[in-house]
C-alpha cells in the first residue's frame, strides 16, 4: 500500500490541515491580544458577524440589551464585549481548535501505519478511540457560545448532528479494528 496514490494524498492533506488550523490558532492569537490592548480597532465590526452562530434546526438564540440612564443600548460591535467573555470565547476556539489538531494527528498516524501495511494494530484501535473522545469534546465545546457586551448579552445552543455522526463512526472502526486486531494476533499465534 506505501504507492496508494490515495493513502499519501490524504496523509498530505490531514498534514496541510494540521498547519492551517496552526496559522488560524496564531491569527486568532494575534486578534484577540490586539483586542486586549486596543479594543477600538474593532468599533465596526458587527458582533453578529464576528460570532456567526445562529439558531439552527435543532437549536436556540437569545439575546437581552437594556439601557443604563440616560445612555441608550449601545452597538453590537466587538469592541463593545467583556473582556471575560472575549478570553472565554478565546479559549473554546482554542480547545476546539486543539482537539481538531489531535484528531488529524491521530489520523495521519492511521493512514502511516496503513501505507506500512500494519492495518490491525493496538495503536490504530487506540487512536480511534482518542478520535471519537476528541471529537466527543470538540461537540459539547461547540454547542454552545455566549458574549457579553457592555449593555446585554447574546448566547446560542445548537446542535450540529456531523459532529456526533463522525463520533460513532470513530468508535465503529475502533471496535472494527479491535476485532481485526485480535484476528490478527489469533493468526500469528497458529502460524
Amino acid at each position: 500500500m506505501k504507492n496508494n496514490k490515495l493513502l499519501q494524498l490524504t496523509y498530505h492533506c490531514c498534514n496541510l490541515f494540521c498547519v492551517l488550523l496552526v496559522i488560524f490558532f496564531l491569527a486568532i492569537t494575534l486578534v484577540t491580544g490586539y483586542w486586549f490592548i486596543y479594543p477600538g480597532f474593532t468599533e465596526h465590526f458587527d458582533a453578529e458577524v464576528a460570532f456567526p452562530f445562529k439558531a439552527s434546526l435543532f437549536g436556540y438564540t437569545k439575546s437581552a440589551f437594556w439601557n443604563i440612564g440616560t445612555e441608550s443600548v449601545a452597538q453590537l460591535t466587538v469592541a463593545n464585549l467583556n473582556p471575560l467573555s472575549v478570553l472565554f470565547n478565546y479559549l473554546q476556539l482554542s480547545a476546539i481548535f486543539l482537539l481538531t489538531f489531535l484528531c488529524f494527528r491521530e489520523f495521519a498516524a492511521i493512514l502511516r501505519s496503513l501505507r506500512l501495511r500494519d492495518t490491525f494494530q493496538q495503536r490504530n484501535v487506540q487512536s480511534f478511540s482518542r478520535i471519537g473522545n476528541y471529537l466527543l469534546f470538540t461537540f459539547i465545546l461547540s454547542s454552545f457560545w455566549f458574549a457579553i457586551f457592555k449593555q446585554g448579552y447574546m448566547y446560542s445552543f445548537h446542535i450540529s448532528l456531523t459532529i456526533p455522526v463522525l463520533m460513532f463512526l470513530a468508535y465503529v472502526l475502533a471496535q472494527v479494528f479491535k476485532e481485526g486486531n485480535q484476528l490478527f494476533e489469533e493468526n500469528e499465534l497458529t502460524v
